[in-house]
């Protein structure tokens, strides 16, 4: 923002509407009266998670106020709190591991992610599932292997995909 010579104040509008009516505001810095960009920047707390707002700039001096350019930004999600009681069972015919969990309480989850690791593996993610879902067959299990499962819950998707920390883990076992 360039003050043009003139004692400058500016500040940032914000809101959810395009409109930038009823919007919220920054409290007023001042920038100076030279006549070089001055930067304006404002730490704005207080958003709604997974939220798109819209802001602007606005200038502020005797010859009277000048709006920026209208711009937004999407807050990313918040991550919701692990599941919890994640239970392995092994089972035979056909062969597999039935995994169970119970949902994070009050919490929106889209997926669950699903993870597991051998002995001689690091934890990687096996499936999503619904996050209406909480239970699993894990069919792709080998003789003679002891499987570690966890499992995330997820909000959003894509890049904006946030996930909790995993839940307890649990073993399942397999022989001959």
């Amino acid at each position: 923002m360039n003050p043009n010579g003139t004692a400058t104040q500016a500040f940032f509008q914000f809101s959810t509407s395009r409109t930038l009516t009823a919007a919220d505001s920054t409290t007023k810095q001042t920038i100076g009266s030279g006549t070089t960009v001055q930067p304006v920047a404002a730490a704005i707390t207080g958003l709604t998670a997974a939220t798109k707002y819209y802001y602007r700039v606005v200038a502020v001096n005797s010859a009277g106020r000048t709006l920026g350019s209208v711009d937004s930004l999407t807050t990313l999600a918040v991550a919701p709190p692990p599941p919890s009681n994640l239970v392995a069972t092994p089972a035979s015919a056909p062969r597999r591991a039935n995994l169970s969990w119970n949902a994070p309480a009050g919490a929106t989850v889209t997926s669950y992610r699903i993870e597991r690791r051998t002995a001689a593996t690091q934890f990687a993610t096996l499936v999503s599932v619904p996050g209406s879902t909480t239970t699993y067959e894990d069919t792709t299990v080998a003789n003679n292997t002891t499987y570690t499962y966890r499992v995330r819950a997820c909000v959003g998707s894509g890049p904006s995909e946030v996930c909790s920390n995993p839940s307890n883990e649990a073993t399942a076992a397999f022989g001959n």
